[in-house]
Parts: structure tokens; C-alpha cells; sequence
């Protein structure tokens, strides 16, 4: 990975979001490993945040991007869904193919360690270790 002063800075893009939320944690881990700096906007942490998602798709879901509109009297772009924010991203700063996580983005992943978790455990039953 680059240093932070590598990243392409996307000025027109904010993503509301919060850091505990696992989708929005994959659209930061994309953003990541595509070296693009976006705005977060924490809704937890900074209530204006929340009430600007709020008027603006009429709820709190996260992850949201927010693409802000280069043409005058036009309105910005809220684009909800991970999977389709990483793939604007893809599109967008690479090559179309939205970047595979490396491995330690699933060891930070609590439901992910959970359900491994779940699985030695049933492995361990059937062969009678536990």
C-alpha cells in the first residue's frame, strides 16, 4: 500500500457511514486498496451527519456515498448499497474489478471469526475432540 499522501483525493465523494458498521468497513477496505482518500462522515459520532442522510434519503441506513453533482443547480447523487459503492469505486479509480480483501481484513472481521469460530467447533464435535 501507498502512503496516504499517494491516494487520489475525491473531493466530490463523502461516505456516511460509521466504523463498527461491516459494510461500511468493506467500502473503506475498497477505497483502501484502490489509494483513494474519500470524506468519512461519521453519522455516530456527528449528529449533523445523521440528519443530512436523513433529509436527504429519508433514513439512517449506512453505508451511503454521496457524490456530489460538478454541475450547477443540479443535485448530488446518494448511492446506498456496499456492494454498488465498491463497484462505482472499482469503475471509477481502477480497473472495473473491485480489489480482493487481504487476509487481514478478515481477521479484524468479528462475524467472520465468529462463523470460523462456529465451524472448527462443529469440525471438533464430529471428530469427538470436544
Amino acid at each position: 500500500m501507498s502512503d496516504r499522501n499517494d491516494k487520489t483525493r475525491a473531493d466530490d465523494l463523502a461516505l456516511y457511514m460509521f466504523p463498527t458498521c461491516p459494510y461500511c468497513r468493506r467500502v473503506m477496505s475498497t477505497a483502501d486498496a484502490l489509494d483513494v482518500e474519500v470524506e468519512y462522515r461519521n453519522i455516530r459520532q456527528h449528529p449533523e451527519y445523521r440528519e443530512e442522510l436523513i433529509e436527504a434519503r429519508g433514513q439512517k441506513t449506512v453505508p451511503v456515498l454521496r457524490i456530489a453533482s460538478s454541475e450547477a443547480g443540479e443535485s448530488d447523487e446518494w448511492m446506498p448499497e456496499s456492494r454498488d459503492i465498491e463497484q462505482y469505486l472499482a469503475e471509477r479509480f481502477g480497473d472495473g474489478e473491485v480489489p480482493s480483501r487481504p487476509l487481514t481484513y478478515y481477521l479484524t472481521d468479528w462475524r467472520y471469526l465468529l462463523g470460523l469460530g462456529f465451524v472448527l467447533l462443529v469440525v471438533a464435535q464430529t471428530l469427538g475432540l470436544v
